[in-house]
């Protein structure tokens, strides 16, 4: 029964090895360490397959190298070599009327005939696995599961406030200062931020006694500055969000980060204490408090700007003031300064885009002063402090957690909002060289090779969700598997031509003629008159046989218009040359039938003259000199559709190319290996390819990038 069953159900599992994957009826697989790709075909695991300009005769334990090959119809090769070898030389001769031979059966064999569908060869995976995070609320969540949160949060009720929940208020009867927490008082009530720098107070490897004492003196130099400004209330992180109390109840912390925001844009104004040691300068203190994470916001969002520097005066600020002695980085960030000066406004993606790259300059204090030291030693502090910073700017914020990491309290606030798109976006950039793309979360990127901005991306695609190991759920993609084992016999259309049209249809008919020849000399020889047509019908037969071999160079030649789309990877370097004799069997005309690519890759170099193409010393660059063979990261892309060939540098061979948006007129298109046992798809490169060749590639699943 049981071998009947998996006669048309298939094996539970199958494979041998200690490293397991699971296609699409969830059945184990199991192989070794090699680098493996699914088939888009069968949908099926097997080990790739790399074809190589240089092979290496060692196999690795990732992959199988063999030599550059291709499947173009052997009739098409032979009658080219035919036409281009002509026996002048008598002993050039035999092996002439041998390959003659050979292509005169090639004519007539029915196989190996390219089918034209228009479209890339699909990729047949998806992701199968469970979300970390999800965007929709009706999907399964290991986030809420693992950390106990409530399927649905009120978010927004507890995200926005307009008042803070606590307030330092005087009181004139005692004539002092008092935590407030009625919010009936509060919202009535006029009051002042504080901003400092926290290690200006208590410095480093402070113990726990002497830094109570420090951060009440402070305090104390604070009211009595605030009493000096006529001023009856002020709010300070120091003691309404780190107290004892707050420590024993983190999940407070975590509403109260929502509110940080709000707190400095209801304040009357804010108040930027500069209390460094001596002998610090106020020049340095200045810079110092530039450099830290929560003052930029604090300073952005604020009404009004005011300033002490140890015992000195009040003394009011404009931001660009600020900005002039307090950010290393004004050049990057002037437009920033500006926007929020109210001089020059900036598009809500790009402002935000700006602001993050700000945040992530600045040293971050990790809130080590909000949650430090906790049971066995262990210390505990909020690992996305610097995403929690940047929601402020945001009009829908996320619940703070301080076990959630940078990367998943990031892709949190894109997907709340959606509008910005800011993760899709960085998926489509190409990181430069130094750092690279990352062995994990491949998809973060804070630069591009090419020197677009996250605003100049259009993306085409919708972050679902994140896995626990930080890799991105995509939905949307247009996907295409990428062939490298060989070069595919490819359909193709040249430009319409009678001639041609005849010259491939004649050599096509000479075996018909001939045999019709025969069969009726044979039949009119037994009665003993031969017409004179029978004869005709030979030598017709005869001289088709003859000039098969031109005609049909000359049928196949001339400009391709339309080729079957297929994407093809070669480790090593091949010309345009090169490549069109593998795709197409070679032309007495017409070529090159391929191009190189104008500004495709990083390695990409456009001509300079009348015509946007690219330029061929972009080869002659990359090729080794002194007879060394190229690079191992080295590998040529050939794509069918646009004719185009791409150079580009790779850890591995990527066999997925997945359309993710559009940016200057082009797409961009992330080409990416696989890791099938743990179901997610490495970002190797980024390509800039036409964008209409999106257009020929089908939509895929759920696809998951890590």
């Amino acid at each position: 029964m049981k071998s009947l069953q998996e006669s048309f159900l298939g094996a539970s599992s199958f494979g041998t090895g200690q490293h397991c994957c699971y296609d699409s009826q969830y059945r184990p697989m199991y192989h070794g360490l090699e680098q493996r790709y699914i088939s888009p075909t069968t949908g099926k695991c097997r080990p790739l397959v790399v074809q190589a300009v240089h092979p290496k005769h060692r196999q690795n334990i990732e992959r199988i190298e063999v030599r550059v090959g291709d499947n173009t119809p052997k009739a098409r090769k032979l009658a080219l070599w035919l036409v281009l070898h002509a026996p002048y030389r008598l002993e050039d001769l035999p092996m002439w009327l041998v390959r003659w031979a050979w292509f005169t059966l090639a004519l007539i064999w029915p196989f190996n005939v390219p089918k034209h569908t228009g479209l890339y060869p699909a990729y047949l995976s998806r992701y199968y696995g469970q979300l970390w995070i999800a965007r929709s609320s009706r999907e399964h969540s290991e986030r809420r599961k693992k950390l106990g949160i409530k399927a649905v949060e009120p978010v927004r009720e507890i995200t926005h406030g307009a008042h803070p929940n606590q307030l330092f208020i005087h009181n004139p009867v005692s004539n002092s200062w008092d935590v407030c927490s009625d919010s009936n008082i509060i919202k009535q009530q006029r009051y002042i931020a504080i901003s400092y720098v926290y290690k200006d107070i208590v410095p480093e490897g402070t113990d726990g006694p002497t830094e109570l004492r420090l951060k009440q003196e402070f305090l104390t130099e604070v009211q009595a500055v605030v009493e000096s400004l006529d001023e009856s209330a002020y709010w300070i992180d120091i003691t309404l969000i780190d107290s004892a109390a707050i420590r024993k109840f983190p999940e407070k912390v975590d509403k109260d980060l929502y509110r940080m925001a709000d707190v400095y844009r209801s304040a009357q104004f804010t108040l930027i204490m500069l209390s460094p040691p001596p002998p610090v300068t106020e020049k340095e203190a200045w810079l110092k408090y530039g450099e830290r994470l929560w003052t930029l916001p604090e300073a952005l969002l604020s009404r009004e700007l005011r300033f002490r520097f140890r015992a000195g005066d009040v003394t009011p600020i404009t931001l660009h003031q600020l900005a002039n002695r307090a950010y290393v980085h004004l050049a990057e960030e002037s437009a920033i300064v500006n926007a929020y000066g109210l001089r020059d406004p900036l598009e809500r993606l790009e402002r935000l885009s700006l602001l993050k790259a700000a945040l992530w300059r600045r040293e971050s204090s990790n809130l080590k002063r909000i949650l430090e030291k906790q049971e066995q030693g262990f210390e505990t502090f909020f690992k996305a402090e610097r995403v929690y910073a940047l929601m402020g700017f945001f009009e829908h914020r996320i619940h703070p957690h301080a076990k959630e990491t940078m990367l998943q309290a990031l892709v949190r606030l894109s997907m709340a909002n959606d509008n910005d798109r800011l993760v899709e976006r960085m998926v489509c950039l190409l990181p430069p060289p130094s750092p690279g793309i990352p062995q994990t979360a491949c998809w973060y990127a804070e630069q591009d090779e090419w020197g677009a901005n996250l605003w100049d991306i259009e993306p085409e695609i919708q972050v679902v969700g994140m896995t626990e190991d930080h890799a991105l759920i995509l939905g949307g993609c247009r996907a295409a598997a990428i062939r490298w084992k060989d070069f595919p016999s490819i359909a193709f259309a040249t430009r319409p031509s009678l001639k041609r049209t005849i010259a491939n249809y004649l050599p096509n008919i000479f075996w018909e003629i001939l045999i019709a020849g025969i069969l009726l000399e044979i039949v009119y020889s037994n009665s003993g008159a031969t017409p004179a047509g029978v004869h005709a019908l030979l030598i017709i037969g005869i001289l088709l046989m003859l000039l098969a071999p031109p005609l049909v160079a000359y049928g196949t030649s001339g400009r391709i218009v339309h080729a079957q789309p297929w994407l093809i990877g070669v480790r090593g370097l091949i010309s345009v040359e090169e490549a069109s004799d593998l795709l197409y069997g070679g032309s007495v005309f017409a070529l090159p039938r391929t191009s190189y690519s104008a500004s495709g890759t990083p390695l990409s170099i456009t001509e300079t003259g009348q015509f946007r193409r690219g330029d061929k010393i972009q080869l002659d660059l990359l090729k080794p000199r002194d007879g060394r063979r190229e690079a191992d990261d080295l590998y040529t892309l050939v794509d069918t559709l646009s004719a185009t060939i791409y150079y580009f540098r790779a850890a591995r061979p990527p066999t997925v190319c997945l359309y993710m948006g559009r940016e200057s007129g082009m797409g961009r298109f992330v080409l990416c290996s696989e890791r099938c046992t743990i179901n997610q798809l490495h970002k190797e490169t980024v390509v800039r390819m036409p964008w209409h060749i999106s257009q020929n590639m089908r939509a895929c699943d759920w696809v998951a990038l890590g």
